[in-house]
């Protein structure tokens, strides 16, 4: 492979594209990260449009740089189409629901190797091969953000079904008569935070963080019982799977230090557990990790 060659890889999120050019050795490249508004909830013009503007932002800078994207690798959040290039989300990208996106790619940057991915799949491979998972053989990424996503590898190759779905997602494991992603989440925080503290203005997860940081007392509380209700929902899954070690990654996850020890506490009890950890690289995680994924067919 010329050492000109790059891996141009995207990582979408309903706020920002994170975007970086990669060398198939698995560097990133200096000065190439850029990180700018996906408007997942505005109309399709305006969500194409900065599709586009992103892919002509990297093709530029891969020019300026003397270097060929050979090969573009787009991780995105379910429900998603891996196959068909298209989003199926309800809540997210909702304009662009059903739209092929490998054509608008091949239009700005004519390459025949483009494939898309599940981000937690691309996040889990990243930790695999860059971060607190390595040196695991059997490993299970929990993803804390907007929503709760999971991803599972083992003995190298991420486990997934029905064309790049995740095998084992736990956000609709019940938890009385909700869901676990109704608890173990942004919107899971909040309703927690509220419903304890009868505070009302602005919030989200991580204001809720930064009151624990403080010594709220009841923030502190919201987020340890995360890791409890977390733990003890997915505590016989991890069981099952005889998982070695355990990652978190999204933004949430850089609260480890309040949730974290409520979690462990119930995890280590397995006999197969040797690490949880938040992963250390929390921007270009799923940027290298999706680069080594096998596409689905």
């Amino acid at each position: 492979m010329n050492e000109n060659n790059v891996i141009l890889s995207i990582d979408v999120g309903g706020t920002f594209y994170k975007t970086a050019l990669i060398s198939f050795d698995g560097n990133l490249i200096e000065k190439t990260f850029n990180q700018i508004p996906s408007y997942s909830n505005e109309d399709k013009s305006k969500i194409v449009f900065q599709f586009k503007f992103l892919l002509s932002l990297m093709k530029n800078i891969a020019i300026e740089q003397n270097l060929k994207i050979s090969k573009v690798c787009i991780d995105f959040p379910g429900p998603f189409d891996y196959i068909n290039c298209c989003c199926k989300m309800k809540h997210k990208f909702l304009a662009i629901k059903d739209l092929s996106l490998k054509p608008i790619v091949n239009q700005i940057i004519a390459c025949d190797d483009i494939s898309f991915h599940y981000d937690l799949h691309a996040s889990t491979m990243g930790a695999y091969l860059f971060d607190e998972a390595q040196g695991y053989s059997n490993i299970f990424c929990i993803g804390l953000g907007t929503g709760l996503g999971s991803g599972y590898l083992k003995d190298g190759k991420i486990i997934s079904v029905n064309q790049g779905q995740p095998k084992y997602p736990i956000f609709q494991l019940e938890v009385g008569d909700s869901i676990l992603e109704d608890y173990v989440s942004n919107r899971g925080i909040i309703e927690e935070y509220r419903k304890k503290s009868g505070y009302f203005g602005e919030l989200d997860a991580k204001k809720v963080e930064e009151f624990a940081k403080i010594g709220d007392e009841i923030a502190i509380d919201v987020y340890k019982q995360l890791g409890q209700i977390l733990a003890n929902t997915i505590y016989s899954l991890i069981i099952m799977l005889k998982i070695e070690c355990i990652v978190f990654c999204g933004q949430i996850s850089k609260g480890y230090s309040f949730f974290g020890p409520s979690f462990e506490n119930v995890i280590s009890k397995s006999p197969y557990i040797k690490k949880i950890s938040p992963v250390k690289n929390f921007d270009a995680l799923a940027l290298l990790g999706v680069c080594f994924l096998e596409e689905e067919e």
